[in-house]
């Protein structure tokens, strides 16, 4: 009998405890996925306006937009060039790259590049052909390594000697060292800081895109905050393609290929997702053009 009572106890015990268990993974779980969406192309709401404020470029309402909108000269040459970014980090030089290949590509001014190079057999003539095209892996010459390392970009300088030093590693480029090394490329480049208060810097924000979307030779590439719009992933660079005033908002080119695909975002709030700090200084965008 009291044997009978202790296993009955024993029981009701570890039932408990399971249901205990059970209730904070599920918790936990809805948390997580209320707090990060991990879909391709499933975004949360915008911390600004609580609402969600991307759309995918290929819905109908997408492509709606990008017919409609008068300020897409820009999304026609960079979609030819388009490249994700072949690491996690190197968002900010695909986005260099695919610039400077819509830049001077068309124009017959892409510099041959070496690595690039095509050597023909003597039995075809024994030529070396010539390849005026940047890629990431290329991107890099003696003038940009010395604005910052492939490696330290790449976070491929871990050492024995440094892996717990964290402040050895500074993966990605901010906004500051990409025009450095777009310039180092011979590229003309302003750089605006998102310093201002949501009005003036959105404003500002619309008529540089309105200036330079319609501009052949000019294009725009913008330092932001992703998970504060809803986007699976923290400070990130891409290129703009189009901006759709009826909605105002802009189509990023995202070069994050593996989270999400190009979309539409609202200018108010993607301009507050600039307007956050990375390290001392504020994110922003660039706008390039050739020298």
């Amino acid at each position: 009998m009291i044997g009978d009572k202790i296993v009955r106890g024993y029981g009701m015990i570890k039932n408990k405890i399971y249901l205990c268990w059970m209730f904070i993974v599920l918790l936990f779980g809805v948390r997580l996925a209320e707090a990060k969406p991990n879909e391709f192309g499933k975004y949360s709401k915008s911390k600004y306006s609580n609402q969600v404020v991307i759309v995918n470029w290929y819905d109908d309402i997408g492509l709606k937009r990008l017919q409609n909108s008068q300020y897409r000269q820009d999304f026609n040459q960079l979609a030819h060039f388009f490249a994700p970014q072949i690491f996690p980090s190197f968002c900010g030089i695909a986005s260099a790259t695919m610039v400077l290949n819509a830049l001077r590509v068309p124009t017959g001014t892409a510099p041959a590049n070496p690595e690039l190079a095509f050597q023909l057999p003597k039995v075809w003539g024994g030529e070396k052909k010539d390849f005026h095209f940047y890629t990431q892996e290329t991107f890099f010459t003696e003038r940009t390594e010395q604005i910052k390392s492939r490696k330290v970009i790449a976070l491929q300088n871990i050492t024995p000697q440094n892996e717990n030093d964290a402040s050895a590693f500074q993966p990605g480029v901010t906004l500051a060292e990409l025009q450095k090394l777009l310039v180092a490329h011979d590229a003309t480049v302003t750089m605006q800081y998102a310093t201002q208060p949501e009005k003036d810097g959105s404003k500002l924000f619309r008529e540089n895109l309105r200036r330079v979307l319609q501009e052949p030779n000019a294009f725009v590439i913008a330092n932001f905050h992703g998970k504060a719009l809803g986007m699976n992933s923290g400070g990130h660079i891409s290129p703009i393609g189009a901006y759709d005033a009826k909605t105002d908002s802009i189509l990023l080119l995202d070069v994050a290929s593996t989270k999400r695909p190009w979309v539409w975002i609202n200018v108010r709030d993607f301009y507050l997702a600039m307007h956050t700090k990375d390290g001392d200084k504020y994110r922003g965008y660039l706008i390039i053009s050739d020298t």
